[in-house]
């Protein structure tokens, strides 16, 4: 038994100690929330690149005069003068820094074969239509502008010579690209951006027509980590006092029930040891005799025995419920010892 109250108290300290722990885990939840590192933009600007056109027609029989060609799918080679492409930039920030802006405009001269989804390159050649230009500031916002006239027969006589040299025909388009690269210092610290809006001209023996992506938008910032308190966790809260409830209760009852079974399979015990040692003087009888005399409990069997030896008589034994009772009669006196049998 004292065994039993051992382990039992053992087994109470470890489930309370493991309850304490969960209950400190939902208030260490509480109490201090785990932190967090967020991103703060501590410098933002925005920028833009566009480049756009206007076809300059020249003057021939179809017109009276040398106009700007009204927008259209398709413009006619020969009736084309030149070709206007317009060239910006804008860059506007929230603070003042050490801005930068490299700008040049590109021309490749695209030989290639349509393979209906794919459009297979052959060759291409590079024109060089501005030089690299750069301005600089030290505001907030800076803006910058170009101008290039591109005069179609220089790469339409580069396409005749070749297929008059060499018999080789292919599809022609002439890409026209304005690359623009901002750069911002702010606070140590540097950010760069290039932007390349386009417009495509595609190149047929008397027509052309221009694709676009004129328009290039972009934004450069610097942020700055900070570390900042994070939101309860509610659902550890949650858990950490599902569990420590749980673990309390198990406190409370398992030793219990560990001290109950104990305590029953020691009744149990006990009462298979008296029917080994004293079973050739107990009669075991079914039905619990009518007493008109009176019932003295004693202390163990050993008294009940003694008694027995006394006097002369048989010890008798009746189960009654969970009970079992070993008693002698002497005279108008039952003496009687209960050992539970659960």
């Amino acid at each position: 038994m004292i065994t039993g109250k051992r382990t039992k108290t053992l087994i109470a300290i470890i489930l309370w100690l493991l309850a304490g722990l969960a209950f400190l885990f939902s208030l260490m939840q509480v109490l201090f929330p785990d932190e967090k590192t967020v991103e703060n933009a501590v410098f933002v600007a925005d920028t833009v690149s566009s480049i756009d056109y206007s076809i300059r027609l020249k003057d021939t029989p179809i017109y009276d005069r040398a106009k700007d060609a009204d927008p259209a799918k398709y413009y006619v080679l020969p009736f084309t003068d030149y070709i206007t492409v317009d060239c910006k930039y804008t860059y506007n920030g929230q603070n003042a820094a050490n801005i930068s802006v490299s700008s040049y405009v590109t021309a490749f001269l695209v030989s290639y074969i349509d393979e209906g989804n794919e459009e297979v390159i052959v060759w291409k050649k590079e024109y060089a239509l501005s030089a690299l230009e750069t301005n600089e500031s030290t505001e907030s916002e800076i803006s910058g502008e170009k101008q290039i006239r591109i005069e179609l027969d220089e790469y339409t006589s580069l396409i005749d010579q070749i297929y008059d040299t060499y018999s080789f025909k292919t599809n022609y388009y002439l890409m026209v690209l304005y690359s623009t690269e901002f750069t911002a210092d702010y606070a140590g610290k540097t950010v760069s951006k290039i932007q390349q809006p386009y417009i495509r001209i595609d190149l047929d023996e008397l027509l052309y027509g221009i694709q676009e992506n004129n328009l290039s938008k972009g934004k450069l910032e610097i942020t700055q980590q900070s570390i900042v308190d994070g939101e309860i966790s509610w659902d550890a809260v949650i858990l950490g006092g599902i569990i420590f409830l749980f673990l309390a209760a198990l406190a409370i009852l398992v030793p219990k029930k560990m001290l109950s079974s104990a305590d029953t399979l020691g009744e149990a015990r006990q009462i298979r040891q008296i029917n080994i040692k004293y079973g050739d003087r107990i009669v075991h009888i079914k039905e619990k005799p009518a007493l008109d005399h009176k019932a003295i409990m004693v202390a163990e069997m050993e008294d009940v025995v003694k008694i027995a030896d006394e006097i002369g008589q048989p010890i008798f034994s009746i189960g009654v419920d969970t009970e079992v009772y070993y008693y002698v009669v002497n005279n108008n006196t039952m003496y009687y010892v209960v050992v539970k049998n659960v």
